[in-house]
């Protein structure tokens, strides 16, 4: 019922305490512990919850500012990574059925920056096959909002994408996808400020990401560019 008052500070707070449970929980998870399973019985309206106030952006310049400022949306963005950290795939498809939703090309950029925010905050949680699997054929349509005529939606999508490069590298590094994220990424790099900052977060930790496997490997997804992405790295830091 806090979550539906109209001051911040008390969703924000309310949030929090739906956020520490599952961060306790998941500790006891790890070290074998018991506990209640208070995320999991109140897993349906936890993702309510979330799903409704991971909606009130909060910028500080509406024009010009990519981030947000802390404030409900955020705190209803980290509750969801915490809490699919201790349920796994059962977030999965109500919250990919939330973001289908809200990056149709229709839709406003509010709605496709919550969008890119909810998916984002799971990818730590499901099982990387199973997300693999369903996000695959969704990826060309993440691929276009990198270059959305929004400032704010092309700085969630390069926050995605790092995460993404993160957890589930194998999604943007097949024939098809991988010469489109490099092209876009290039481009990103032109510009300046926080987008630019969540390009080369997709580069570091898709090298990361490759280079961490058991195998050793000879050449990789990034071999072919990586001249081409030194020059342009070296003009960014020229710029900044």
């Amino acid at each position: 019922l806090a979550t539906e008052k109209d001051d911040d500070l008390v969703k924000t707070q309310a949030i929090d305490v739906w956020s520490s449970l599952a961060e306790e929980e998941k500790i006891r998870i790890d070290n074998r512990q018991d506990h209640h399973n208070f995320i999991d019985t109140a897993l349906d309206m936890i993702i309510d919850m979330v799903l409704s106030c991971i909606q009130e952006i909060k910028m500080g310049n509406e024009e010009e500012d990519e981030e947000q400022e802390w404030g409900t949306s955020v705190a209803a963005g980290c509750c969801l990574n915490l809490v699919s950290k201790v349920v796994g795939d059962k977030v999965v498809t109500p919250i990919t059925n939330f973001v289908a939703e809200n990056i149709k090309p229709e839709k406003s950029w509010e709605n496709k920056y919550c969008g890119l925010l909810a998916l984002g905050a799971i990818l730590e949680g499901p099982d990387p096959k199973n997300l693999q699997e369903l996000l695959s054929p969704a990826i060309p349509q993440l691929l276009d909002l990198l270059d959305d005529n929004y400032p704010k939606v092309r700085f969630a999508s390069g926050w995605l994408f790092s995460k993404i490069a993160k957890c589930n590298h194998e999604l943007i590094t097949t024939k098809d996808s991988f010469p489109i994220l490099f092209g876009k990424m290039m481009d990103g790099l032109k510009g300046t400020g926080p987008s630019c900052i969540n390009i080369c977060s997709i580069i570091a930790e898709l090298a990361e990401s490759i280079l961490s496997r058991d195998e050793v490997i000879d050449s990789c997804v990034l071999s072919d560019v990586y001249q081409d992405l030194l020059i342009q790295l070296k003009d960014y830091v020229t710029v900044e």
